[in-house]
Order: structure tokens, then sequence, then C-alpha cells
């Protein structure tokens, strides 16, 4: 892996610094998406 690679799965597993804020920023914005879909999916399933 490059050095680019191996910085940027570092800050994905454990976020620090200005980049680390956006990484996180960025991934709880992902997330958020996939935890709706799956409250839905368990709202749906108690019916």
């Amino acid at each position: 892996m490059s050095r680019f690679s191996d910085y940027w799965a570092s800050q994905c597993g454990n976020p620090r610094g200005i980049v680390g804020h956006l990484v996180t920023w960025a991934m709880n914005r992902t997330n958020k998406v996939m935890y709706n879909g799956i409250i839905e999916n368990m709202r749906q399933s108690r019916v």
C-alpha cells in the first residue's frame, strides 16, 4: 500500500486531528443512512 492509503486507513480506525474530524463527520453521515434503514426494517418486522 502507499503511504496515503496507510494514513487514510489509520484515520478510519483511529481518527485524530483535523483529518480525523473530517473522517468522523463523513463516516457519521454515511452510517446514518444505514442505521435509518436498519431501524425501518426493525419497525416493519414488528407488524
